[in-house]
């Protein structure tokens, strides 16, 4: 868990590790407080709630930074996939309202068809990478649109929509005392815990290359003084970072585009895909345990499915 904030109107952001897969650095969330006007217990708000499999260590991780999971007063899903928004439910039914893109309202208060893609994505590793979510009851579910604000108490987050990895994604913007902060989810890719390595998921059924790269323009020309990741952590050069991420993007989707479009069965794409994508993340410190974590066949499948699934889009709209 790591902080940051101080005293003079700052907002505090802890970063809280959730285990995810066993593995420290694997998946965060984020919890913002601002001091209460006239004293009392500070603001609390939870920006991502990681997956049910991993919520005992996520309200552990709350405690340790004397809030109690009850007082949580907003929750803020980037998007409605499991491993950000799975545990939303939990805190909705302790009164929290959760505030998401509008195309993700209907996914938590009704997620049976979520999970049913999620099940079909990761067979029987569901259980471990999510865990089965409770839904929000929806008078506490708030959808907001692009640019839309989210305030509570001295605490400003504006949504920036930004598509391409998911049609629900937002990146959430706080501008505070201490800076402007944003909370990338997917967009911004994720950093493979003990590495550098840049890994983009691409499921299907919403990936969208040119949605996706306008959306890396977009969080470039804020201005932000730091990006956190939710599978990554704090990134104190938001340009060198998105930079990069934009030259890996367009070199994975390049192959992904590629190996998908070929007349290769199953098992054959994998491999060529396994063969491209492996010797990259191990020249990046990527070791073999992180590698089955984050890069296995799961991943491997998921991306391969997401970009035939935007080939299929494609075709379709010209045909």
């Amino acid at each position: 868990m790591s902080a940051a904030g101080a005293d003079d109107g700052a907002a505090a952001i802890h970063a809280i590790d959730l285990g995810y897969l066993d593995r420290s650095g694997a998946a965060l969330a984020f919890l913002v407080s601002a001091p209460r006007a006239g004293g009392g217990p500070p603001h609390a708000v939870l920006v991502e709630s990681g997956p049910m499999a991993c919520l005992d260590r996520l309200e552990a991780g709350l405690r340790r930074c004397g809030v109690d999971p009850g007082a949580i007063e907003a929750v803020l899903p980037t998007h409605v996939h499991l491993d950000h928004a799975g545990a939303a439910g939990a805190f909705a039914a302790r009164g929290a309202v959760v505030h998401v893109h509008p195309r993700g309202v209907r996914h938590l208060v009704d997620p049976p068809r979520l999970v049913e893609s999620s099940r079909m994505v990761h067979g029987a590793l569901f259980e471990r990478f999510y865990g089965e979510p409770r839904p929000c009851p929806e008078t506490l579910v708030r959808a907001v649109a692009d640019g839309g604000s989210v305030e509570i108490g001295p605490l400003r987050f504006t949504a920036i929509e930004t598509l391409g990895h998911a049609k629900h994604h937002h990146a959430w913007r706080l501008d505070h005392a201490g800076g402007s902060d944003l909370f990338t989810g997917d967009v911004a890719a994720m950093r493979v815990p003990g590495s550098e390595f840049i890994s983009v998921p691409t499921p299907p059924t919403d990936f969208d290359p040119p949605a996706w790269i306008a959306s890396l323009r977009r969080l470039r020309s804020l201005g932000v003084d730091r990006l956190h990741l939710t599978h990554g952590g704090r990134i104190e050069t938001p340009d060198a970072w998105l930079d990069a991420v934009e030259r890996r993007f367009e070199a994975e989707s390049a192959e992904l585009l590629g190996i998908a479009a070929a007349p290769l069965d199953r098992a054959a794409a994998i491999e060529r895909y396994r063969q491209w994508l492996h010797p990259r993340a191990a020249a990046a410190g990527v070791d073999r345990e992180a590698n089955a974590a984050f890069l296995g066949r799961a991943f491997l499948e998921m991306n391969l499915a997401g970009a035939r699934g935007w080939l299929d889009r494609v075709a379709a709209s010209a045909g």
